[in-house]
Parts: structure tokens; sequence; C-alpha cells
């Protein structure tokens, strides 16, 4: 097995699949309503998407060390919006190797 990382630092590492624009549209203000906190107002803004995918082994928990480890193909969606003054993280999502 090779070397074991976080899975985010590896994503991070990952090469690039892809890359597109996405229109984010924009929000309204909210009024601090009940247990809601208030919300600003956004401008509606252009997003650059990138597209990351790495095979992941997991090797099984501690209390399940008989198990085998699983290979897992990971799909990481990543927003850079440093001019926004944030770097977030959209979505990441995974499937079993075999499963297509």
């Amino acid at each position: 097995m090779g070397e074991e990382k976080k899975i985010f630092d590896l994503l991070r590492d990952a090469p690039e699949l892809s890359r597109f624009q996405l229109t984010v549209q924009p929000q309204s203000a909210r009024p601090k309503k009940s247990k809601q906190k208030a919300r600003e107002a956004r401008e509606g803004r252009t997003a650059t998407m990138s597209v990351h995918v790495q095979q992941v082994c997991l090797k099984p928990p501690k209390h399940h060390a008989h198990k085998d480890p699983i290979d897992i193909t990971v799909v990481h969606l990543h927003y850079s919006a440093r001019s926004y003054g944030f770097n977030a993280v959209i979505g990441t999502t995974h499937t079993p190797s075999g499963l297509r």
C-alpha cells in the first residue's frame, strides 16, 4: 500500500480532471426569525469549479481490523472563491471502485 494521508490532503494533490463555470444566483437578505440567524444579501456571481477524481484505499477501523480494506473512487468538486474572501469545498462523493 502507498503512503497514508488524510483524504482531503490526497484530493488537494489529485490532478484536475475538469474545470467549468457555474452561475450562482443572488440571495436576498433575510431578517432574524425565531432561532434562524439573519442573512445578509449576496450578489450573484460566476464561480469557477474544478473536478478532481482519485482512487482511495480505506483501511478498516481498529475494531474491524480483521476486515479487508476497500477501494473507492472519490469525486471532489472544489470552488475557489479567493476574490470573495473564502475558499470552499462544494461537495465530495464516492463509490466503490467496481461500480460506474
